[in-house]
């Protein structure tokens, strides 16, 4: 097993990525930011997460502000993009509005979130995938995050689980009508496919 954190995996799939002219970026500014928004309706649409009506043109929640967002490029559009919120006292992660969970998050914990990915990058080698998911690694190592949550379908967790990070499902309970009406806006997300609560454990690959 090839592990994220091992140059085996970073050197080849840096030089990889710059083949196929993908750039991996932080989201610096209000312009890429509404962007992303776009890009985000966009393929939750075509995937049946959301209807049209159901969230704003350029779909950006309170988290935005405060959260990292990673956006890959090609060619001077987006095909990718994902962000990271960092749980403090006074944030409730959307996890814990969506499920309800049998554990707390505790105070550090990053959430990541709204993955959205092109059609033309999904499978095979997962590029771009992989490569807003090493952003938000050498982020998290930077910065001395060592936890992660995420909801996901259930086969992704298991791509991520062969990079070596150590993933727990963590249990949920039935939704109470407060997750029913927060999940309402991304109805076909979770009528679709089996979704699992999963936490990562990033700290033995930080050595």
């Amino acid at each position: 097993m090839i592990r994220l954190s091992s140059k085996l995996f970073f050197v080849p799939f840096k030089i990889l990525i710059f083949i196929m002219g993908i750039k991996i970026e932080f989201a610096t500014n209000a312009r890429v930011l509404e962007s992303i928004g776009r890009f985000r309706k966009k393929i939750f649409l075509e995937k049946n997460y959301i209807t049209n009506n159901s969230v704003p043109d350029i779909w950006l929640d309170r988290y935005d502000d405060t959260a990292v967002n990673i956006v890959a490029i090609k060619s001077g559009k987006i095909v990718g993009a994902v962000r990271m919120i960092l749980k403090s006292n006074d944030i409730k992660l959307p996890v814990e509005k969506l499920f309800n969970l049998e554990t707390e998050v505790n105070t550090g914990v990053a959430e990541i979130s709204k993955l959205a990915v092109d059609k033309n990058f999904r499978g095979g080698n997962r590029l771009v995938f992989l490569g807003m998911l090493f952003k938000i690694f050498s982020y998290s190592k930077k910065n001395n995050i060592k936890n992660w949550v995420a909801f996901m379908p259930v086969g992704l967790s298991d791509s991520i689980k062969s990079l070596g990070i150590n993933i727990t499902e963590l249990k949920y309970g039935n939704p109470d009508e407060t997750h029913r009406q927060e999940r309402k806006i991304m109805s076909g997300y979770f009528s679709k496919q089996k979704i699992g609560v999963y936490f990562f454990d990033l700290a033995s690959l930080y050595n």
